[in-house]
Order: structure tokens, then C-alpha cells, then sequence
């Protein structure tokens, strides 16, 4: 079919160019017809050597029009226009079979042809026998024939590496080597089958329940893989949840430890320390400070996002700011802490 169809293009291309060359011999006439022969303004007798085409075919040029204006570009100076493209595609009515592209190209022997080559119904693998087909080697690979051509190109191959390495160039460069044939390890089990088919995630896929055959999609095999595969999607599930729970849980002890941390301050003798600075708001590190904005600001500002609050003073003002709100964020992380340990 490709090859069907590079065919195709090119024709295509000729019947442009003769498309084309009827748009300036019709141009070139209706601007003779309008304004008279002009010097340096070749006739319609001398493009005829090189266009293709009738006298008396269609002309996308209004004489009417022509003899009103000016012509300010070449008569070479051709565009397309989306009524061409039948044109382009079939030429024009009347036009011999060589002058069609499309009805030259698409021909029911040729059709009939390229099924012939392909094979009606493709799994019989005739479209293997296309020389554009790249072989592996090995059992199961590339016919005897073949295979001689290809061990004659890898020697070939490592004979000009061995080459470039004698005259000092790298020849390692030249390393590929022609891919065998993989034997596919079939499970004996249906347990190992099972397994199989949940891994590769052929159980809701249409491409592979054809490979498979309608025959073990209706199979205990089958059966048992989705099986398999819903109890995984659950465990997936419970572990996904069980790791949100988990990072919740770090973040709520990791702000409760830097509270901590901010009531003992420096002090060596445990006593409460709770530093702040002129404006009122706390003194805390960088990682403190966000450890309890991260906690804090789902219950305060649910709109706003933490990435807005990646700086130590940014934090702290916030922290500040909820005194105003008639409470303290002291107040809100004790009673978190409370929540959790009550949870």
C-alpha cells in the first residue's frame, strides 16, 4: 500500500506542475486578450511547447476583470486555490488515463495486486515477503537466503572497523551488531500465566486480548489474572492512602517538635524561652517556621498555597498576623496536638 501510494504522489506532482503551466498559458492569454500583445510578453504558441494540456481547457482568469487592472506581479507568479485540487488529483474532465492520477494509480488490478502481496487477510504473513522487511537472525528469523545476505554484511561491517583501526582512526565505533531472534518464554503453570498477563497489563488492553485469541479471554487463565489484577489495584490503593496518612502524620510531629524547640529556645535550663522579635511575631529557623505554616494554613487560608510560604519571614508574619483573628497560632498548634493525640 505504501508503495501504492509513493506512486500516487508522484504523478501528483506532474499533474501540478501541468496544472500550473495551464495557469500561466490561461493567464497569459487573458491578459493578451485585454490589454494586447505587449513586448517581452511571451505568446501562447511559444508556452505551448512545454505546457500539457487542450486549447479549450477551463480558465480561472476573468478577462473582464483583467482589462481593469494593473499587473503588478509576474505572469509566472502561480498560487493554487482549493478548486485545483481536483484538478490536481484527477485533471481535468476529458483528460486521458495518463493525465488521472488518481483513476491511473487506484486501478482495480492493481488493487487486486497489492492484495495479492499482502495477503486477503493479513495474518497469513505474505507482507513478510516485501523486501523492505528487515530480518534477525537466528531460528525462526530470516530464511536461509536472507541470512546469507545479512552474515555477508555483518563480515563486511566488522572488516571496515578492523580497517579504521589500522590506519589509527576508532573503529569501535562501529559496534552495532544485527539483533537475533528472542525465543519467548512461555509459563507452563497457570499461576505463572496469571502473573504474566497482570505484569504486562494485558488483561484491559484490546490489542492484546486479540493476541491472546477469543478463546483465552473466556479462560480460567484469563479469569485469574483479573482477579490478580483487581486485588493489586486495591493494594495500590491501601499503600497510596497509607503513605498519605503517613506524611500527614510527619508533617503534624514535625511542627509540634519545632514548637518545642521555640518554647525551649537556647536556655540550658529548660525554662520557657518563646523568643519574638520588635514586631511581635516569633523568632524561628526556616525549617520550624514552615514545619508550622504547613500545618497551620489548611485550617486558616485553605485557598492559599504553601509554595507561596518558602521563607523564614514570610512564615513568621503569617504566624504572626492570626492574632488578629482572635486567636493565636499558638493556641491553633496546641489544639492540632490535641486532635492528633486524641485520634
Amino acid at each position: 500500500m505504501d508503495q501504492g501510494f509513493s506512486q500516487y504522489q508522484e504523478e501528483c506532482k506532474k499533474s501540478t506542475l501541468r496544472v500550473g503551466g495551464m495557469k500561466i498559458r490561461n493567464r497569459v492569454q487573458a491578459r493578451k486578450n485585454a490589454q494586447g500583445r505587449k513586448a517581452g510578453v511571451p505568446s501562447a504558441e511559444d508556452l505551448g511547447e512545454f505546457i500539457d494540456g487542450e486549447e479549450g481547457s477551463p480558465d480561472d482568469v476573468n478577462e473582464e476583470v483583467a482589462s481593469q487592472v494593473q499587473y503588478k506581479q509576474s505572469v509566472c507568479n502561480v498560487s493554487f486555490a482549493p478548486h485545483d485540487l481536483p484538478r490536481i488529483v484527477n485533471g481535468y474532465p476529458g483528460d486521458p488515463i495518463h493525465l488521472r492520477p488518481f483513476d491511473k494509480t487506484f486501478t482495480k488490478e492493481t488493487i487486486q495486486s497489492w492484495w495479492r502481496k499482502v495477503g486477503f487477510l493479513p495474518m497469513n504473513r505474505n507482507s513478510l515477503n516485501d523486501p523492505k522487511v528487515r530480518w534477525q537472525k537466528g531460528e525462526g528469523g530470516a530464511p536461509k537466503e536472507a541470512e546469507v545476505r545479512i552474515d555477508c554484511l555483518q563480515s563486511a561491517y566488522q572488516k571496515h572497523a578492523q580497517a579504521l583501526s589500522a590506519i589509527g582512526m576508532n573503529g569501535d565505533v562501529l559496534d552495532l551488531e544485527i539483533p537475533e531472534v528472542e525465543k519467548p518464554e512461555i509459563p507452563e503453570d497457570e499461576e505463572a500465566k496469571a502473573e504474566e498477563l497482570v505484569k504486562n497489563g494485558v488483561v484491559y488492553k484490546a490489542g492484546g486480548l486479540v493476541r491472546l485469541g477469543v478463546v483465552i479471554a473466556n479462560g480460567r487463565v484469563m479469569q485469574k489474572a483479573e482477579r490478580m489484577l483487581i486485588e493489586k489495584q486495591k493494594e495500590e490503593a491501601a499503600a497510596k492512602e497509607k503513605k498519605k496518612r503517613d506524611e500527614a502524620e510527619t508533617r503534624e510531629e514535625k511542627s509540634f517538635l519545632a514548637y518545642d524547640h521555640w518554647i525551649r529556645g537556647q536556655k540550658k535550663d529548660g525554662t520557657d524561652a518563646r523568643a519574638h522579635d520588635k514586631d511581635g511575631n516569633p523568632k524561628l529557623p526556616k525549617q520550624d517556621a514552615i514545619a508550622i505554616v504547613r500545618v497551620l494554613l489548611p485550617r486558616f487560608a485553605p485557598k492559599e498555597k504553601m509554595s507561596d510560604y518558602g521563607g523564614m519571614s514570610k512564615c513568621v508574619k503569617w504566624l504572626g498576623s492570626l492574632a488578629g483573628r482572635g486567636t493565636t497560632w499558638e493556641e491553633e498548634i496546641t489544639a492540632v496536638r490535641r486532635e492528633y493525640s486524641a485520634a
